[in-house]
């Protein structure tokens, strides 16, 4: 809402809510933001919003160049303004004249793509080339009230194209273990197991190849509507709404016709006799990756894994 609309709260309201509620407030620019639920997806991890609760943030914010999906992110947990005798003012005042809230009110994108009335057939109609290395290289966060990501405008096709992380395991889990039973008709145990390892060995090139070679061959990508197209529905989407959880795991409508695909173009090369197993193994890994990228992205990591959780958001919002 305008500034005007939002609650005045005063230091100790903020004191307050942050001993009080255990809630994670931070002071930007003047404004109050309640960032408690947004730290576990915070691309940076909740360690450095848990280290500002109830402080002023503009400093360190524009300090650690923050992108305007940071920008996007953090207005969208805007809760009210700080009251002006308050503490805090001061800082707001410092940083004011090199503010960058602007940014997230043009949102210039919007003028060429509506989310809501199927992003597919808009950017296949709508955008050229350079328009379309900007789209997906400016990952935007839908943060307006009413905001829905429809990448078909019908429902019954969209509903095809959102994907919950957990229908992976539920989808592909059987088929790993089918698959390892096979396996198990056509060679030995031990076999098997080298066999599956080798799949999984499998899955982590073809996976560095394609996101290395296709998924990012923005570049070179030819100028055609189609390839664009074909690009925005296999890995543009994500990088364009790197938060839309359903958009975030591979869709088994598509995923299905590959493995078809990746079975036949793998038989050419392998004994028949090990396919089984090796496909079994490469699905697994798969499946692991897919769900462990979820991971990243959605849930506050274990720290053993904190640094991946930044280096991927790097990918994201530094290095698109």
């Amino acid at each position: 809402g305008k500034t005007s609309e939002l609650k005045v709260f005063t230091q100790a309201d903020v004191d307050k809510m942050v001993k009080e509620e255990n809630r994670a407030i931070v002071i930007f620019e003047g404004k109050v933001f309640d960032a408690t639920h947004f730290k576990s997806t915070h691309p940076g991890g909740p360690k450095y919003i848990d280290d500002n609760i109830g402080k002023d943030i503009s400093q360190i914010f524009y300090d650690n160049d923050h992108s305007k999906i940071a920008l996007r992110l953090l207005n969208e947990t805007k809760i009210g303004t700080l009251a002006t005798n308050d503490n805090g003012a001061a800082d707001a005042k410092k940083t004011k004249k090199e503010t960058r809230l602007k940014e997230i009110e043009d949102e210039a994108w919007r003028e060429l793509i509506d989310p809501a009335e199927g992003t597919i057939y808009q950017v296949m109609t709508k955008l050229d080339k350079e328009q379309y290395m900007k789209f997906v290289n400016d990952p935007k966060h839908l943060t307006r009230p009413g905001d829905v990501h429809n990448m078909f405008k019908n429902p019954y096709l969209d509903f095809f194209s959102r994907t919950p992380w957990y229908h992976i395991g539920m989808f592909w889990t059987p088929v790993v273990l089918y698959k390892l039973w096979q396996g198990t008709q056509e060679a030995s145990l031990s076999a098997v197991v080298l066999y599956f390892i080798f799949g999984m060995f499998n899955w982590t090139f073809l996976e560095y190849a394609l996101h290395r070679f296709i998924f990012h061959m923005e570049t070179y990508i030819p100028d055609n509507r189609y390839f664009r197209t074909l690009h925005f529905i296999f890995h543009g989407v994500h990088h364009s709404f790197p938060m839309d959880k359903d958009r975030l795991v591979f869709p088994i409508a598509l995923a299905v016709p590959l493995y078809f695909l990746l079975f036949y173009l793998y038989s050419l090369v392998y004994p028949q006799a090990i396919m089984n197993t090796l496909m079994g193994g490469l699905v697994c890994a798969y499946m692991l990756y897919d769900m462990g990228h979820y991971y990243l992205h959605h849930a506050q990591p274990l720290q053993v894994v904190e640094y991946r959780k930044k280096y991927h958001m790097y990918h994201h919002y530094k290095d698109p």
